[in-house]
């Protein structure tokens, strides 16, 4: 419920847009102990702030109505991978190439360590095209820009136009994400490019304290939704360094790398995402989530429906930095 909440930014999103952009209704439970229908129709206020306010979210939400789509009848990748000090180059290259792709080719950088939690190694830029198409033959024609490189003498490894399947694509998701490691993650809205970005954040994962750790910048990650709803886009670019590791006694030492990794690049910072941004690290993170006008009805609409404060909120005087453990 938090991933629909909070707006969802997942698989095809460019094409797709935000998850809560697919949410028609949901049935929530306000403070007050009163069963809510939400749709475009009835509680427009309450429906409006369900797409985008996830944990300041003032209702308790028992159901969602989606709108579904046709599953894709091909999805395929392809990835060039290149060490971490080509990422200038290679973000210029992808990003100048990304204006030709189709809305259905998700392009998205990570910079990473090229074998996850194992002893200290390199560490790589990776520029990956995932295509959700009809056919194998419309992957294979949709990949196409991104088959020829002009960097290519400098990759470490490349694959064009690999078949995928979701599972494939959820099983890798798992792998990095696996119940059994320690997470904090921040985010950052940006009108700066994405050589600007990554070369900047480039440096500052050199010090990542843990080869778990990565750095993820989808390319148009909720694609321009036109919706009436909470959740908006709030630059040209977006990037999420993600702090992962496994032992408790480096909490500390991790948490510290991400706030540095992100004090690098917030000067240029335009907002965040409240689904994981990193609200200790400031109150004002979650203002910054929002446009100036929405962030004043998100205030109106708690004050009107939740006045006592029964629901845990960054919206409550106090709390916000209270949210996240």
């Amino acid at each position: 419920m938090g991933y629909l909440l909070s707006g969802g930014l997942g698989w095809n999103s460019p094409l797709r847009g935000p998850a809560c952009a697919d949410v028609e209704e949901i049935e929530a439970v306000t403070a007050d102990g009163e069963p809510v229908t939400c749709n475009e129709h009835e509680h427009r206020d309450l429906f409006w702030a369900a797409r985008g306010a996830g944990p300041g979210f003032f209702a308790a939400v028992t159901a969602f109505r989606l709108r579904l789509y046709p599953r894709p009848g091909a999805i395929a990748s392809t990835t060039w991978t290149f060490p971490l000090a080509e990422t200038v180059e290679v973000t210029q290259w992808a990003t100048g190439v990304s204006s030709t792709l189709s809305p259905n080719v998700e392009l998205s950088f990570s910079l990473a360590a090229a074998h996850p939690g194992r002893a200290p190694g390199p560490k790589v830029v990776t520029v990956t095209g995932t295509v959700f198409a009809s056919s194998r033959q419309e992957t294979c024609d949709l990949l196409t820009p991104l088959r020829n490189c002009p960097l290519a003498a400098r990759s470490l490894s490349r694959q064009l136009d690999e078949p995928m399947t979701f599972e494939a694509l959820y099983d890798t998701s798992a792998t990095l994400w696996g119940p059994e490691h320690r997470y904090a993650a921040d985010t950052l809205w940006s009108d700066a490019d994405f050589p600007t970005l990554l070369g900047r954040l480039a440096d500052a994962f050199e010090a990542a304290p843990s080869s778990r750790s990565l750095v993820l910048a989808p390319v148009s990650p909720a694609g321009r939704p036109s919706q009436d709803m909470a959740f908006s886009v709030l630059g040209d670019s977006y990037v999420v360094p993600y702090a992962v590791w496994d032992d408790p006694r480096q909490d500390a030492a991790n948490i510290s790398w991400l706030r540095q990794a992100i004090r690098v690049v917030e000067p240029l910072g335009t907002g965040h995402y409240i689904a994981e941004t990193d609200l200790t690290a400031a109150e004002s993170r979650a203002r910054r989530s929002f446009t100036p006008g929405d962030w004043q009805r998100l205030q109106r609409l708690k004050a009107q429906y939740d006045p006592d404060g029964l629901f845990h909120s960054y919206l409550s005087p106090g709390d916000a930095a209270r949210v996240m453990p």
